[in-house]
């Protein structure tokens, strides 16, 4: 077993890699389970083993996780249920899922009886390693990505990996995608071995993955410890998502948010560049990781007006202007960063070039 402590301002509470047979919540009875339903079809007889360890009144609801489903309507359908069978304040609601499951889930905890204990038990590689850690909850709202939500910390995050083990190829590479992120804001030598093991990584290899989760999580955990609501340093986790947010939503989430993520990187690194901040040589020092992602991500098409509009409602923006995060060297990036329109596509356009045929 592996545990990582979050400490933040608002509380503490530990992240778990182990199976979830070894774990306990004895301090709960009753519990709401909130399931990614194709999750429980793959892995139904390990979630019905957990389930079995609570005592009290235990309730199911299976969740069609989809960017679509990560809405108001399916909140109100969870907090209807929680209603309708009597969950009081002293509940645990649990998601099981990816990040859609977790985000709308923790999200459904943080305002039912002015909010519940939350437990996350992500099943992606890329909620494991990003989205779980560190009390994010949201939705999505009028084709904006994440635009409704509040920061609520679950009281455990336990991570099985034996969940990654039915997860299809594009999955996996959405979860490396978001771990790369991490890879840019400390020492190079945490992208150096991405680098060397990214195909035992893309494999699934478990003592690698375990790794590079704890590497994650370790520095999430830090980060999110000196800045809970992103008011500064917080900001530099949105590596690539300015870029990749716009992208997902002008497409209409065709494109999975780690591919997104790993498009928006490379532009992130091109603007970079492009302003001056770093040479060349720098920006193919940082673009030698992306390139490993090329074989899977498909090529894409994006209207450019449509990307600049969905980046001017971007959350992030301050004073109605688009801030970026632009890295200039390994564990050390700029938050806040302005740019032109035309130095913004043109930093697209070499991004989503990189991943022509």
């Amino acid at each position: 077993m592996k545990e990582i402590s979050v400490n933040s301002k608002s509380d503490n509470y530990k992240v778990i890699i182990d199976s979830l047979e070894s774990v306990e919540f004895v301090t709960f009875n009753d519990a709401f389970f909130v399931i990614d339903k194709n999750v429980y079809n793959l892995h139904k007889k390990k979630i019905e083993r957990f389930i079995k360890k609570f005592k009290g009144k235990k309730v199911k609801y299976f969740f069609t996780a989809t960017e679509k489903n990560k809405s108001f309507n399916e909140v109100n359908k969870i907090l209807a249920e929680l209603l309708n069978n009597s969950f009081g304040r002293d509940a645990l609601l649990i998601a099981i899922g990816g990040g859609i499951t977790g985000d709308t889930a923790g999200f459904a905890a943080s305002i039912y009886n002015r909010g519940i204990a939350f437990l996350n038990i992500p099943t992606t590689l890329l909620a494991a390693s990003d989205s779980a850690i560190g009390g994010k909850t949201g939705i999505n709202f009028n084709g904006l990505k994440n635009h409704i939500g509040s920061f609520y910390n679950p009281k455990s995050v336990v991570i099985d990996t034996e969940f990654f083990t039915t997860l299809p190829i594009d999955e996996v590479i959405c979860g490396l995608g978001e771990i790369s992120k991490y890879s840019y804001l400390t020492e190079n030598s945490f992208n150096n071995d991405l680098i060397k093991n990214f195909h035992s990584l893309v494999g699934l290899d478990e003592e690698k993955i375990v790794e590079v989760l704890e590497q994650c999580i370790s520095v999430k955990a830090s980060v999110v410890e000196n800045d809970e609501k992103e008011g500064g340093v917080r900001k530099i986790l949105n590596l690539g998502h300015t870029f990749g947010h716009a992208v997902e939503s002008s497409l209409t989430y065709k494109l999975k948010h780690g591919q997104a993520v790993v498009i928006g990187m490379a532009a992130a690194f091109y603007l970079s560049n492009g302003l001056g901040y770093i040479p060349e040589i720098k920006l193919n020092e940082f673009l030698t990781l992306i390139t490993r992602f090329r074989p899977y991500i498909k090529p894409i098409k994006v209207d450019f007006d449509k990307v600049m509009s969905y980046m001017s409602k971007d959350k992030k923006n301050r004073n109605s202007k688009i801030k970026f995060v632009l890295p200039i060297d390994f564990g050390l990036t700029m938050i806040d960063m302005e740019a032109s329109v035309k130095d913004v596509k043109d930093a697209l356009s070499k991004a989503i070039s990189l991943f022509k045929n």
